[in-house]
């Protein structure tokens, strides 16, 4: 099951801006908060493009980044955090 950012946090038991701010200083994350290029095709991390209906006729797109399973254990093991509960990591 692929999640988000903040599903990710809840996981590891941190909160969001502050897993957001690991992901930065480690460079996965560029500083706008996107995939940074090197991790787009590593089958860890992707981009899940989407976009809104914010008037008639318009759309705003955006993308949001997503943690593969296996990039759980991978962020996991990057940050130093230990996924006790193997069932809600998988």
């Amino acid at each position: 099951m692929n999640r988000t950012l903040d599903q990710t946090a809840a996981l590891f038991g941190v909160k969001p801006r502050a897993l957001r701010k690991a992901l930065r200083e480690l460079r996965i994350l560029t500083p706008a908060g996107d995939l940074a290029s090197h991790h787009r095709d590593s089958g860890h991390l992707f981009s899940d493009p989407r976009s809104v209906q914010v008037g008639p006729k318009r759309l705003k797109h955006y993308a949001v980044v997503m943690v593969t399973e296996t990039g759980i254990q991978w962020l996991a093991k990057k940050l130093g955090i230990v996924i006790t509960d193997k069932e809600v990591a998988a």
